[in-house]
């Protein structure tokens, strides 16, 4: 369990954490790798960025790879440390969390082993999806601005 005054002494690029939805994540090293830029994640270092992470709509791909740095639980209670700098996080009125999810009732089948063809149909929706994340960046930024 980790407090929100010790994610709040994480707040540079090169020790980057934040808290999405209650969990807590060491992004320093993953910051360079971001498709959005290293200022979209370090921007909220040392700060709870689940209203941004969500705002942004995530792949489940992105989901998967935010697992690879949890590092802790967020403990209940107790105020958050004050931003160093305003961000859409701490400008948007508080959003209910999402519920719950219920795990399938069936298992999933195996996905098929894909064909030599089929590597081409990936990597062009990969290039789709990098297009779709850089118009959500480009959103986020923008309101950002005018606020």
């Amino acid at each position: 369990q980790i407090s929100l005054q010790e994610v709040a002494q994480h707040n540079t690029e090169k020790d980057c954490w934040i808290i999405v939805h209650d969990k807590v994540y060491d992004v320093g090293r993953y910051l360079n790798d971001h498709p959005g830029g290293v200022e979209i994640v370090s921007d909220l270092a040392g700060q709870d960025a689940s209203v941004d992470y969500d705002d942004v709509g995530h792949t489940q791909e992105a989901n998967e790879i935010l697992e690879k740095f949890y590092i802790g639980d967020l403990v209940k209670g107790g105020a958050a440390p004050p931003p160093s700098q305003p961000t859409a996080a701490a400008a948007a009125p508080p959003v209910a969390a999402p519920a719950p999810v219920a795990p399938p009732k069936a298992s999933v089948a195996p996905t098929p082993k894909k064909k030599p063809a089929q590597a081409e149909d990936d990597s062009s929706m990969m290039m789709i999806g990098a297009a779709v994340a850089a118009v959500a960046v480009g959103a986020i930024l923008y309101r950002r601005m005018k606020a």
